[in-house]
């Protein structure tokens, strides 16, 4: 099983790269205008945020960690899809603010682990 999770299979470089030019295509649409603006506002950037290099965490990281870091935060928020659940998680300390990609790689670790070790549990019994 560790072995299978230091090959990393989320890090895939071409899906890693196709997902962050999607995001970035989709986000510079004129219809994310107002969500843009407001994002930017919230960071203190005068600047307009336009793509996921301007984002403060993500701006020096390269495709492959922007990815690991969208992928982390993507799969944590589909595991807490409810607002409720979100608002819980943090209380509880099990939600996390990823700031880098080290961060987002361990919870991706974890993550995967943990349904290897349900998955053989499961099989066992």
């Amino acid at each position: 099983m560790e072995q299978v999770i230091a090959k990393e299979p989320w890090n895939n470089s071409k899906t890693c790269h196709e997902l962050v030019e999607t995001v970035n295509q989709v986000f510079a649409k004129p219809a994310f205008s107002s969500l843009r603006t407001l994002f930017s506002r919230i960071l203190g950037r005068e600047k307009v945020i336009t793509c996921l290099e301007d984002v403060p965490f993500l701006e020096h990281q390269t495709k492959k960690d922007q990815f690991v870091m969208l992928l982390a935060t993507l799969l944590q928020n589909a595991m807490h899809d409810k607002n409720s659940a979100r608002v819980e998680s943090v209380r509880d300390g099990k939600y996390f603010t990823f700031t880098s990609p080290a961060q987002a790689k361990i919870f991706l670790q974890t993550h995967l682990r943990d349904s290897l070790m349900n998955r053989l549990k499961q099989a066992e019994s």
